[in-house]
């Protein structure tokens, strides 16, 4: 793999000396910063693609090389291994352009996710305010259908490009084609897609309106969410509508239950939280503990919203524990 990876860089440095990859390659870079987790780790290597068709020439070069690899947006949501991740990671960092035509809102896949909530907020466009506050880029939001409060990003999507690295082919996807549902769309169904840039159609509304709603939701989340520890959000899916995760735990005897540096949340037991020199090991484990005291006490199995990042896959993505 080690060879593989030098051949890449190879590759690549080259891409970038004719100037067909603009962007920044970094061998061995730590991660810590790059997940919301904030759990210590080693890539063999990062790159951050400067724009939208360097990112793609990239991604299309390591799927060509059988490298395995990642697409990283907010990584709210990702837990990377505990060992040097044996393969590329791509940072979207700098994917965050934006054009706006009325109500219609074109955003590349790194854009932060609040940010184009207030975006439209100036330009007195609602529909995405109940999201504000959840850590994510627009890739990640639309990769996992990211809530809250009753509002999806599926309720204002209307379409993304979508690109295949393997055959080096772009597509664009309806909502239809999208197959949105709680927590969910195709993408994570076909882990080789990559998203490139979602449009959104948000209604006209008074932007103290929008802020009241963002200021809302953002008392409610100080109120309820342990946001003064580093977690990757809800840990949890849903089993059943209706059915509140933490519930479930807490009648399980597990909150503030520790494994190492992670912890079942004091405040909101359907959060673990890194409460300091929390391992990839250590969350894993207490996610597991979770589902057998859950599924042992009231039959039901839970579903990780987080996703662990692995090496031996084509994309580097695992869905989460069986």
């Amino acid at each position: 793999m080690h060879r593989r990876v030098s051949k890449y860089v190879s590759l690549l440095c080259k891409e970038q000396a004719c100037g067909r990859f603009l962007g920044e390659i970094l061998p061995h870079a730590p991660v810590r910063c790059l997940f919301s987790f904030r759990i210590e780790g080693v890539a063999r290597l990062l790159v951050t693609p400067a724009d939208i068709p360097s990112f793609m020439h990239a991604v299309h070069l390591a799927a060509t090389e059988g490298l395995p690899y990642a697409v990283l947006g907010g990584g709210s949501n990702l837990l990377p291994p505990d060992q040097e991740y044996n393969g590329v990671l791509f940072s979207t960092k700098c994917l965050n352009r934006v054009s706006v035509c009325g109500g219609n809102f074109k955003a590349e896949c790194g854009t932060g996710l609040n940010r184009l909530i207030l975006m439209a907020r100036d330009r007195e466009r609602g529909g995405l305010a109940p999201l504000y506050g959840i850590p994510a880029t627009v890739g990640g939001a639309v990769y996992m259908n990211a809530g809250a409060h009753a509002t999806a990003i599926a309720d204002c999507f209307r379409g993304a490009l979508l690109f295949d690295p393997l055959r080096n082919e772009k597509h664009f996807f309806t909502h239809a084609d999208m197959d949105f549902s709680y927590r969910s769309s195709c993408l994570q169904r076909n882990k080789r897609l990559v998203l490139l840039y979602a449009c959104f159609s948000l209604y006209e509304q008074a932007s103290t309106q929008i802020s009241a709603s963002i200021a809302n939701v953002i008392e409610i989340r100080r109120k309820t969410q342990p946001l003064s520890f580093p977690s990757a959000g809800s840990a949890f899916r849903r089993p059943h509508e209706g059915v509140e995760v933490w519930r479930l735990v807490d009648a399980c005897g597990l909150r503030g239950f520790s494994v190492g540096g992670a912890q079942i949340s004091e405040k909101h037991a359907g959060f673990i939280v890194n409460r300091g020199g929390a391992t990839a090991c250590d969350v894993r484990e207490l996610i597991t503990l979770v589902q057998e005291r859950v599924y042992a006490k009231f039959g039901l199995a839970l579903t990780p919203e987080i996703e662990f990042l692995q090496s031996d896959g084509p994309c580097g993505i695992c869905r989460p524990l069986p």
